[in-house]
């Protein structure tokens, strides 16, 4: 019904492809296109909604001057929307809810949850449809991910397994998923818990094939590790950390590493500081002259892909590292033995 300038919306059905959007609202101002609207759907195709909303963009007599010479207020359509499913490209999601608004040059995506990979995002998005390309700016939170699906998504196979929770800042542009997954830029701060790495327990293998095995190896050793994490850069298709940080009950370990999302190739450097109890199995030369603080730490490289990764220790380094730590030993004693008084030798 219309009263005035206002227009009350019993019941709105929009179409678009896929994609049907039904719920009530109401333009509060049918002259500067402002209103609100509730819109359900059970299947929902994401970027059929955004080129929907980045088109409303355009119209409206935003910018236009008002009779008097002031400036017209703004177009606002604010749509309260859920969805119980839907996709973006080839990403599938569950249980969208979000407030969309749709102003002058932009399309805002504000207050989003949705269940995807297993786990939850939370955040927003916004839109400039004003160039060749739509332009995102995305915020937000994530947890739970399933990182094994995550990444056979993304890199076609995974050797890793947990949960993944964090924050992310990510700048794209594209018409489509898959350019802006190409063209993504930004920050992720995540770890990845309680998981599997394959190939990890190659470790153990190497350290003790040096010293003293003490019976069969114990539960939560091998390939599995508690934490994973630290800060990633997003350029593209290529992920890197200068900050990696693992921490498992066999060794902890610390480097900078990157990822190709698309061929899953791995490359990492990092030092491996072995648990007190590797420690003690890792044979007498080893516990002697490689130890920091009574633990070994040993230099590493990663490499392989996500779903067959290989470590490499590298004893060399170790070694060198035990002579430097035994040298040190040795002048420490000769420096106390000249300088202690004649009654103490």
């Amino acid at each position: 019904s219309i009263e005035g300038d206002r227009l009350e919306i019993s019941r709105l059905t929009a179409r678009a492809g896929n994609t049907t959007i039904e719920g009530p609202g109401e333009l509060t101002s049918i002259e500067r296109l402002q209103g609100r609207l509730e819109a359900r759907t059970e299947v929902l195709d994401l970027a059929e909604l955004l080129a929907i909303a980045s088109a409303l963009t355009g119209g409206g007599p935003a910018g236009e001057k008002a009779r008097g010479g002031h400036e017209a207020d703004p177009m606002r359509m604010d749509v309260a929307l859920t969805a119980a499913r839907g996709r973006f490209g080839t990403y599938e999601f569950d249980d969208l809810s979000a407030r969309v608004g749709i102003v002058p040059a932009r399309v805002l995506l504000e207050e989003v949850s949705v269940r995807i990979f297993g786990g939850s995002l939370h955040g927003g998005v916004d839109v400039d449809p004003s160039g060749r390309a739509p332009r995102l700016r995305m915020t937000g939170r994530f947890e739970g991910l399933d990182v094994a699906r995550l990444l056979e998504r993304e890199a076609g196979g995974s050797g890793v397994t947990g949960r993944a929770g964090g924050t992310l800042s990510i700048t794209a542009t594209g018409a489509d998923a898959d350019a802006l997954m190409r063209s993504a830029r930004g920050n992720v701060t995540a770890a990845v818990t309680n998981g599997t790495i394959q190939g990890m327990d190659m470790v153990r293998a190497v350290v003790l094939a040096f010293g003293r095995p003490s019976g069969a190896p114990p539960e939560g050793t091998g390939s599995v590790f508690t934490r994973l994490g630290g800060t990633f850069t997003l350029a593209g298709a290529s992920v890197s950390s200068e900050n990696l940080a693992l921490e498992s009950r066999d060794f902890d370990m610390a480097g900078a590493a990157t990822v190709n999302l698309v061929t899953g190739a791995v490359k990492a450097t990092a030092n491996v500081v072995l648990s007190p109890e590797l420690t003690a199995q890792a044979g007498t030369d080893l516990r002697r002259y490689a130890g920091e603080d009574g633990r070994v730490v040993v230099p590493a490289t990663i490499s392989g892909t996500l779903e067959r990764t290989r470590i490499s220790l590298d004893i060399t380094a170790a070694a060198r590292r035990a002579i430097g730590n035994e040298l040190r030993r040795r002048t420490k004693s000769l420096l106390d033995d000249l300088f202690r008084r004649p009654g103490e030798r």
